[in-house]
């Protein structure tokens, strides 16, 4: 840690050994995945265990866990307090439950879905159907309980970030990111909060001086909408253009060239 501050690198924990209350003290500046910061409630036993076989047998007994465990459990409203009282923020990649909550959408029905290849993708949604497969080791209940435990962190004040997991458990680039942030609104942040936590909030937190604000001398990577975002999350699909590196993107084009592509391979 001390070398990464000398380097000016931010740092994000995904732990083992190291507990996360020990990173905090260290000064991490981010935690990401929810179900692996939330290893803080296990036993030490427990613990110990995933961190000798992160995806063996003991992550399962874990996931089993925390999907019994209740979220108004006074060992998740304590860890939620020593994290709201850190400068640690939260990264939770909600967009990896996405596909196991009951009525999602299919993420393969968005137009911009045409540019992705499913072969590119970790374990990616029935494009006709958008049902995922079960990944082995996922206890049923899994997904909407990890939701609930984060929205008492939430509660308890903790900091986040957005981060869609990309391209993990069928999340898909772009598409997941606004899935990321309408389920940061869910578990209670604020339309303007989840906005800031892909913005602002990231360079602040990773002490990066040209990201997430428009502003003379920072990045040009823009998006323009039709809509308040602030009012609604939302509004943030009504994209009017998209802006990388101060150029305009033609959207039309990129469409129309994977189209294109595709017939010809046919």
């Amino acid at each position: 840690m001390r070398r990464a501050r000398e380097l000016g690198l931010a740092t994000i924990g995904e732990l083992g050994k190291t507990t996360y209350a020990e990173a905090i003290d260290a000064g991490v500046d981010a935690f990401v995945h929810s179900s692996r910061y939330s290893l803080e409630l296990a036993s030490s036993e427990m613990r110990d265990a995933v961190a000798k076989e992160p995806f063996g047998p003991p992550r399962t007994a874990f996931y089993q866990f925390l999907a019994d465990l209740d979220p108004d459990d006074d060992r998740i409203a304590q860890w939620g307090s020593r994290l709201a009282q850190s400068h640690t923020s939260l990264i939770p990649t909600l967009s990896l439950y996405y596909l196991d909550l009951p009525n999602h959408d299919n993420p393969w029905k968005e137009r911009i879905a045409a540019i992705l290849d499913p072969k590119d993708i970790h374990l990616p949604a029935d494009r006709t159907t958008g049902q995922a497969p079960k990944p082995p080791g996922i206890p049923a209940g899994l997904s909407q309980n990890v939701i609930r435990i984060d929205e008492r962190y939430r509660r308890a004040g903790a900091h986040y970030l957005a981060g869609s997991g990309t391209s993990a458990f069928g999340t898909l680039p772009g598409i997941s990111l606004h899935n990321e942030l309408r389920m940061l609104t869910d578990i209670g942040l604020t339309p303007r909060q989840a906005l800031a936590a892909a913005t602002s909030n990231v360079g602040e937190v990773f002490r990066w001086a040209t990201v997430g604000q428009v502003k003379r001398g920072y990045d040009a990577d823009l998006l323009v909408v039709d809509g308040n975002p602030a009012a609604d999350i939302r509004n943030l699909k009504k994209i009017r253009l998209v802006i990388l590196n101060g150029e305009v993107v033609d959207r039309q084009a990129l469409l129309q060239t994977t189209v294109d592509s595709k017939n010809r391979s046919r």
